[in-house]
């Protein structure tokens, strides 16, 4: 199994110059074994407009792992810009063309209000 785990920082930014619950930061496991796999996204802290190239990056990365099973874990996530969810949907949406869903199976009340509010609910699978 493979773990990376990287902040979202914009240029010029420290780590230490955010508090903790609040710095942006990516994760992934990744478990491939021959066609099946199974990858887990984990997004925490708050991903503004400065922080969504990063985090575009990353998710194109953790994309070219081919795996049958995605979930993403917003549980620590606590705000994420409408750029960041427009990246996460068409990330949701690529996967899908592929033949695969994008499962959420946590999620922070706010992030989860916020989609609700933008009708964003439907581009998501939904861990039950």
């Amino acid at each position: 199994m493979l773990r990376v785990r990287k902040p979202l920082l914009t240029l010029g930014q420290e780590i230490e110059e955010i508090p903790t619950e609040l710095r942006p930061f990516a994760a992934a496991e990744i478990a491939v074994r021959r066609n099946h796999g199974t990858i887990k996204i984990v997004l925490e802290g708050v991903i503004l407009d400065g922080s969504v190239r990063e985090m575009r990056a990353f998710l194109k990365d953790v994309a070219s792992f081919r795996a049958t099973n995605w979930s993403l874990q917003l549980e620590a996530l606590r705000v994420i810009s409408t750029k960041g969810l427009r990246v996460l949907v068409q990330f949701s949406r690529v996967l899908r063309a592929r033949g695969y869903r994008l499962t959420i199976a946590n999620l922070h009340s706010q992030v989860y209000t916020t989609l609700q509010e933008l009708n964003l609910l439907q581009e998501f699978d939904w861990l039950d």
